[in-house]
């Protein structure tokens, strides 16, 4: 075979290559990312091996063999070194742990900013009355939720009890996510987590009366609490 034709048998592998990798990329965002790669190079490899082998028989292609050989080599070790980091990274902890350890820590109201509490409809700030409230929230590995307590805030009736239970609803399945739902376990009462990263988020909810008689007029209704971690 002439190099012409070794060129040409390149150029038809590339693009074969590249058809492959389109077709992929529409399908990985339903693959978590620690399996992404080594799904790639698998689906990759097997592709050119194919093909290869197609030339191996068709035009017994001395080089073409020799290729085979190497990227099978390739492939295992590429294989071995995404296993092994894997093995030492982040990817190795439950995506609900990985939130769960995040969501963990003490956040408070920014009291030097307006609008950090609001309730009711039309919105009313009620920033100032919650200006020394913290809420601390721990996650137990494993068990998909934790315990939260809280200091602070107005006295008397408030939304949060003063320690109260939780459990993720549902489970996080990106470690990435800016936004989950968690429920009370005392109530059963679902608080929404939206802008959530490692330093801040606001925790939005309704109170219904639902016939309780520890509800009042004063707490029932609509919050959203913009807390910071401290």
């Amino acid at each position: 075979m002439s190099i012409i034709n070794v060129i040409l048998c390149l150029i038809y592998l590339t693009l074969r290559i590249i058809k492959k990798w389109l077709l992929f990329k529409k399908l990985a965002y339903l693959i978590s990312d620690r399996y992404q790669i080594i799904i790639f190079i698998v689906i990759l490899a097997f592709r050119i091996k194919l093909i290869i082998s197609k030339n191996i028989v068709n035009h017994k292609f001395d080089l073409m063999k020799k290729l085979s050989y190497l990227l099978s080599a390739a492939v295992l070790s590429l294989l071995l070194v995404s296993v092994g980091c894997d093995s030492g990274g982040d990817d190795g902890v439950p995506v609900v742990d990985q939130v769960g350890t995040t969501f963990s820590g003490t956040w408070a109201v920014d009291a030097a900013q307006t609008g950090q509490v609001t309730f009711g409809s039309p919105s009313q700030d009620r920033t100032d009355d919650y200006s020394d409230f913290a809420l601390t929230i721990t996650y137990t590995a494993g068990s998909e939720g934790g315990t939260a307590s809280i200091v602070g805030g107005p006295s008397g009736v408030r939304p949060f009890l003063g320690t109260d239970s939780w459990t993720f609803s549902p489970v996080p399945t990106d470690a990435a996510t800016t936004q989950f739902t968690v429920t009370r376990a005392s109530d059963g009462l679902q608080i929404a987590v939206t802008n959530f990263s490692a330093t801040g988020l606001t925790l939005s909810f309704s109170l219904a009366d639902g016939g309780s008689t520890s509800r009042t007029e004063a707490v029932v209704g609509s919050w959203t609490f913009n807390l910071v971690k401290q």
